[in-house]
């Protein structure tokens, strides 16, 4: 009975050992994975991006389950098109305790979202190239964002429109009314992919101001 006692004891001061460690390697390893996915992604995208991890002390943490891990950047650039805040949300990630100790960190995800704002002047930047190529005024282009639609005045040329996504990544510009010409020139789906780690565009919603671009994605690895 003694034996087993001390059996008992032994096995419950190695499983404290073992939480100890686990707790140590989450809260010495978090920033070190930030620091990591960071610059792995800086390097894929081509812009300065912040990486956050945001999981509690639970007892997945032993299992290396980080929960969600959210990567941002003031600006995010796709064919000409430059958005503003965008942000992708990892969810479900894990990582192997082992990758921590060796330094080659893989991120394992069940899902990621995306999401992404588009300035008046983000869009009057990029629409003016391409109505040049088509022999319009184009210097003149103002754009206004509002609720559902934007107006696009060039002149005594103006065009309101709405937005949807078109396939896997592109936006479509759909004329509502005014000028024909303008809204001949803007006919051509405007492409934002393809996006990193297989994100589909789901959604544009135009606001006062600006537009939001969501996308999704299935699960994947994240190298950090």
């Amino acid at each position: 009975m003694l034996i087993l006692f001390r059996l008992v004891r032994l096995l419950v001061f190695l499983v404290l050992i073992v939480c100890v460690l686990g707790l140590m390697a989450f809260v010495l390893g978090r920033p070190f994975v930030e620091r990591l996915a960071a610059r792995s992604i800086e390097d894929r995208l081509g812009t300065p991006v912040s990486v956050s991890i945001a999981t509690s002390i639970s007892p997945g943490v032993m299992r290396g389950d980080l929960g969600k891990v959210t990567v941002r950047a003031k600006q995010f650039e796709r064919d000409g098109l430059r958005l503003a805040g965008a942000r992708a949300v990892y969810r479900g990630v894990n990582v192997e305790i082992s990758d921590l100790i060796s330094g080659d960190v893989r991120l394992h995800y069940s899902s990621v979202g995306f999401q992404g704002s588009l300035t008046e002047a983000a869009l009057v930047a990029y629409l003016r190239p391409l109505l040049a190529e088509r022999g319009l005024p184009s210097k003149k282009l103002r754009v206004t964002i509002d609720k559902g639609r934007a107006t696009l005045r060039m002149g005594t040329l103006h065009v309101a429109v709405r937005a949807r996504i078109l396939g896997v990544s592109s936006i479509k510009l759909v004329p509502l009314s005014g000028s024909q010409t303008l809204a001949r020139a803007l006919a051509a789906p405007r492409q934002l992919g393809p996006l990193p780690d297989g994100v589909h565009l789901t959604g544009i919603v135009l606001r006062t101001g600006r537009a939001t671009i969501t996308g999704q994605g299935v699960s994947g690895r994240l190298k950090a």
